[in-house]
């Protein structure tokens, strides 16, 4: 026997909410979403002169592409921007003879002459590279999602220029002039000479801050020597850092090489 059909009544699906536009609103210009992310950074301890170079490389940004409301650049402004920064004078950034006369001709006529005369000296692939296109990227990367806009350069790949000026390459010192300076330093009589070149390979970088090193400023991290320069600190007495005396009786440094290179005799107290 067949079983009666019985219909059931089922209500129309209800409708989905509405998903917004990620650019539904008005696309903020660069300017301001510069604002909004050095802000940021201000907020979060970023000291003045940082600021101050972030404000100067974006300047030349606005000049060199324009300040336009986010969604109307193009991958390929970003392009045309790097081909043009590799002409950038490093005398904008660096105070040199000509730097107001360069100032007073303004960015665009600077960069003109210096690509068609090449009679000026420009800023290195590295500084295209992690100064003027990076900070780019970082204040536009927040900005999407504070104003549901979309990322005009987001997934662009640079082409960067061939003739780029490159970065000077940094040598370490090699042991015959690092044994050279020990034994001078030795011969000087002074405790502080003879470990000066030693302290010299627990620095890669700052090393017009080795002389000021003390015995406190060494310390171990993860199993590596380290020097921290944090604790070096300028007297606002005297127009200078602080004594630069090698004080045993604070921390004895515990990287090989300066064990091998301590005095017997000058173990002592020298504070």
């Amino acid at each position: 026997m067949d079983r009666p059909v019985v219909l059931v009544r089922r209500d129309p699906p209800a409708a989905l909410p509405e998903q917004r536009e990620a650019n539904a609103g008005p696309s903020p210009l660069f300017s301001q979403i510069e604002d909004e992310y050095l802000a940021i950074r201000e907020n979060g301890g970023a000291s003045a002169g940082a600021i101050s170079t972030a404000r100067w490389r974006t300047s030349v940004f606005k000049t060199l592409v324009g300040d336009r409301p986010l969604d109307q650049y193009m991958p390929i402004d970003l392009q045309n921007y790097v081909n043009e920064l590799q002409y950038l004078l490093l005398q904008f950034s660096q105070k040199g003879d000509q730097t107001e006369e360069l100032l007073a001709m303004g960015i665009k006529a600077a960069i003109a002459k210096n690509k068609a005369e090449h009679c000026y000296e420009s800023i290195a692939l590295k500084t295209m590279q992690d100064g003027y296109v990076q900070i780019v990227r970082a204040i536009i990367h927040p900005a999407t999602w504070l104003h549901r806009s979309r990322d005009p350069f987001q997934g662009f790949r640079v082409r960067w220029p061939d003739y780029a000026k490159p970065s000077v390459k940094r040598e370490s010192i090699d042991y015959e002039t690092l044994n050279r300076v020990f034994r001078l330093g030795v011969d000087s009589g002074y405790l502080d000479d003879a470990m000066l070149g030693p302290r010299c390979l627990l620095s890669t970088r700052r090393v017009g801050l080795v002389p000021w090193i003390r015995g406190s400023d060494f310390g171990t991290k993860h199993g590596v020597d380290i020097i921290r320069v944090n604790g070096i600190v300028f007297d606002k007495w005297i127009a200078g850092p602080r004594s630069a005396i090698w004080r045993f009786d604070t921390c004895r440094p515990s990287h090989p090489i300066v064990r091998s290179a301590w005095l017997p005799d000058r173990r002592e107290n020298v504070s």
